[in-house]
């Protein structure tokens, strides 16, 4: 009888254990820089994370099919920069930007002490210090910004 619970509860375990998991197929790649700053007299360093990723959405013509297509999407960045302005050994600013990879090209901004100067399609200049913004560009749509305040280690 013992024997009789176990099997089926390692089997109802089994059968229903793994059906939660969903899986999510993207191309996705990260690299990072750190750069040392000189500005005025002053020097602050800069370490930049740049994480792409790219969905894969299969052709919804070749459903039901062995050897499915794929359809093209959009590449998606996120570019988050830390500052560390008075050369410790704690990033002291976290600015966050996500946007479509065409995006990037055309992107002006400009990283400063205090946080980012983003000069948009118009030719407005924008100094962000902290906070979230979305940033209308007239040929490609909104980018996202994000400044706060941390205190990460290095």
């Amino acid at each position: 009888m013992k024997t009789l619970l176990k099997t089926t509860f390692f089997a109802i375990l089994l059968s229903t254990g793994f059906t939660g998991f969903g899986q999510t197929i993207a191309n996705e790649s990260e690299e990072t820089t750190i750069k040392k700053v000189r500005e005025n007299n002053d020097s602050y360093t800069v370490k930049t994370v740049i994480k792409k990723e790219q969905p894969l959405k299969l052709d919804p013509k070749d459903r039901g099919k062995v050897n499915q297509g794929t359809i093209e999407t959009p590449v998606m960045v996120q570019r988050t920069i830390f500052i560390d302005n008075d050369n410790d050994s704690r990033y002291d600013k976290k600015v966050t930007m996500s946007y479509r990879k065409d995006v990037e090209e055309s992107l002006d901004y400009m990283i400063a002490k205090r946080g980012i100067i983003f000069l948009n399609d118009v030719g407005i200049s924008y100094v962000i210090t902290e906070g979230d913004y979305e940033v209308m560009t007239k040929e490609f749509g909104v980018i996202e910004i994000s400044v706060e305040e941390v205190e990460i280690k290095d």
